[in-house]
């Protein structure tokens, strides 16, 4: 199978599989980058559909950014009448199938906005008590890897008691440093609380490989299930011990690991060795298999030289066997297809970078026929280009699609709520009302207002001192002075002042009649819960689902399918973020002021992640975690020492 027709920098591919085998077994498929793991696994599924469509299921685990691409080879597969035996899933959605059997199905799932929210309301409740913390609550930063830690150690499967049994020890030895003793305490402290919280009623992402492990045995559904394991370089330990519950409960489990050999001696590479992490994989599920007393039977090795992936490409054949040794050509000639497969350029920078592989691509589209799925952009980190990757694209008319999850931070509705809770806790300052004006989410959504006429509205309330009670105290404002050095007629001028008194309190009802309602209804508000029916009861006021519908429809007419889908999810995500504090804490007492803190730093971690809105669309994406699938034209950006690899 022909992949690529021309790479432009040097590119080295990882993938991992499991394949079916026998009844309480293990079997390994193995080989180097582009050998054929996954098209081998996808060939044996697919047989296996057409010999016997409604079978016992077959199940794929692959990480979750995999899914989408593997669903869809398997649904273009010729000669196929359904796929309904086929599942194509990941270890947190494998695991809820397994608990709508064996139960837990009931507990609250918290994703990582969820737990960062709770996280905070328990830094400020333990304020005066944290040593090194108490004062940096208020710090997204600090709540974002302070989060990040709990979630690496419960992955890791570590003992948070023990915390509090390293920080005493600290305390008995002289000369230790006072602020790694401060942070110790300051973590034990926390996460023995915020451990307990999240065991009570709540399930997250870890604890859902937890779930599949304890269900698996009592699972009808994978007895008797075939399991192949691809697209992993790695497992925690969480995920071993569900893998091993799969295979003493499945049919058969078959792991694809990119490897250069067989690992049988048990002796695992050097550590800086290329293939260091697939081996410990391997070498780990053999002996953990061989433990249980499960047959391990003998892998499959795919050395068969050249690749399916480089079959036509001397060139990226030879890159991909000398990654790893730096090993020259060693022909007097160089490959015949070097010009085609490979480009190698230099660049003043990141900006000179974009804009040459924009300028290539429109190229290739214009010159020689190159469908925009057939192109993909890869660097190896997205934060370094993002904000040049996408002005660029939509300057040179190209069609793309960024692989990452998208931060909703600076939507016009997140902006709004924000917004609105500051305007209450700041008590009307002009800045606030303004950042809600300036949303749009208070204009009618018959067009009878326009952004316009909040313009006027907003001169007024600068040249007049508009601000706190004289928004909602029911008295009719006064003319705004005249800034004109010209003289107007008297009667004309009063006519023209009425008018604008007229506009100016229809826009201030348009203001402060939601917001002053929103005020009311918070501030009566005697726990969390009713804290977030008031948030809700302000966007239902200002038809904030309907405007988003009708900003998801302009996108759509502007060719936009990503923004669109974005619009679309909103509201289901803000909805999700409210319906958490009302698990977490709803019958709680807080202050606004908590309440608000909480609020914002959910919706501050809101990120919503997209499937590919169109199929024609060039692939943007990070070398580790983008699946670029079988694009033939491959940039790469930013190939410099240091960076790719990383030091």
């Amino acid at each position: 199978m022909r992949m690529f027709d021309r790479i432009y920098a040097i590119l080295e591919l990882n993938e991992l599989s499991v394949v079916g085998g026998i009844s309480m077994s293990l079997q390994f498929i193995l080989g180097r980058s582009g050998s054929g793991k996954t098209s081998l696994i996808l060939d044996r599924v697919t047989s296996k559909l057409r010999e016997q469509p409604m079978g016992p299921p077959l199940i794929i685990l692959t990480p979750e950014q995999g899914t989408f691409q593997i669903e869809q080879r398997i649904a273009t597969a010729p000669g196929l009448h359904g796929t309904v035996r086929t599942q194509v899933l990941g270890f947190r959605r494998l695991a809820l199938r397994v608990m709508q059997e064996t139960g837990g199905a009931a507990l609250v799932p918290i994703d990582d906005e969820g737990k960062k929210m709770l996280l905070y309301k328990l830094m400020r409740r333990r304020k005066d008590e944290l040593k090194l913390f108490g004062h940096g609550g208020d710090q997204l930063g600090l709540i974002d890897r302070i989060a990040g830690l709990y979630t690496e150690m419960k992955k890791y499967n570590v003992d948070f008691s023990a915390l509090q049994e390293h920080y005493h020890l600290l305390e008995q030895i002289e000369g230790e440093s006072p602020l790694l003793k401060d942070k110790m305490h300051d973590l034990s402290l926390l996460f023995a609380e915020y451990d307990e919280e999240l065991s009570r009623l709540y399930i997250d992402n870890e604890d859902h490989v937890v779930k599949l492990a304890q269900g698996a045995s009592e699972s009808a559904y994978l007895r008797g299930a075939e399991i192949w394991i691809d697209g992993f370089h790695t497992f925690t330990p969480q995920e071993y011990t569900a893998i091993l519950a799969l295979l003493k409960s499945a049919a058969s489990v078959t792991v694809s690991l990119t490897l250069d050999r067989v690992y049988n001696d048990g002796n695992q590479p050097h550590e800086l060795n290329l293939f260091y992490t697939p081996a410990s994989a391997f070498v780990k599920l053999s002996r953990l298999a061989a433990e249980e007393g499960i047959e391990v039977l003998p892998p499959e090795l795919l050395e068969a030289r050249p690749f399916p992936r480089f079959r036509e490409s001397e060139t990226l054949s030879y890159l991909e066997s000398a990654y790893e040794r730096r090993s020259p050509w060693p022909k007097s000639e160089p490959p015949k297809d070097l010009e085609k497969a490979l480009s190698l350029h230099r660049a003043a920078g990141r900006r000179a970078e974009v804009e040459g592989a924009a300028r290539e691509m429109v190229r290739l589209a214009r010159e020689e026929g190159v469908r925009w799925r057939d192109m993909a952009l890869l660097v190896r980190n997205l934060g370094d280009y993002e904000e040049l990757l996408a002005p660029t694209m939509v300057a040179y008319g190209i069609p793309y699609f960024l692989d990452q999850k998208t931060s909703m931070l600076y939507h016009p509705m997140i902006e709004f709520i924000r917004a609105a809770l500051d305007v209450v806790l700041g008590f009307w300052r002009y800045e606030d009302v303004f950042r809600c004006v300036k949303s749009e989410f208070l204009l009618p959504l018959d067009g009878s207002l326009t952004r316009e006429h909040m313009d006027v509205l907003e001169n007024y309330a600068l040249a007049s001192g508009i601000q706190g009670y004289r928004w909602f105290d029911g008295r009719p404002w006064k003319s705004a002075p005249s800034l004109s050095l010209e003289q107007e007629d008297q009667t004309s001028a009063s006519t023209k002042a009425m008018e604008q008194l007229q506009l100016l309190e229809r826009c201030r009802a348009a203001v402060a009649g939601p917001l002053t309602a929103f005020e009311k209804e918070i501030r009566k508000a005697k726990n969390a819960e009713n804290m977030c029916a008031a948030v809700y009861h302000l966007l239902e006021r200002v038809e904030a689902a309907q405007r988003l519908d009708v900003l998801a429809h302009q996108m759509v007419r502007e060719g936009k399918p990503r923004q669109a889908m974005e619009h679309r999810q909103l509201w289901g995500a803000v909805l999700d973020v409210l319906d958490q504090i009302v698990e977490m804490m709803g019958d709680e007492p807080l202050e606004l002021e908590l309440f608000a803190g909480v609020l914002e730093t959910g919706l501050k971690e809101l990120k919503v992640s997209l499937v590919p809105p169109s199929l024609d669309q060039v692939l943007i994406g990070s070398t580790e975690r983008t699946r670029s699938g079988q694009v033939k034209h491959l940039f790469l950006l930013g190939i410099n020492e240091g960076i790719m690899p990383a030091n």
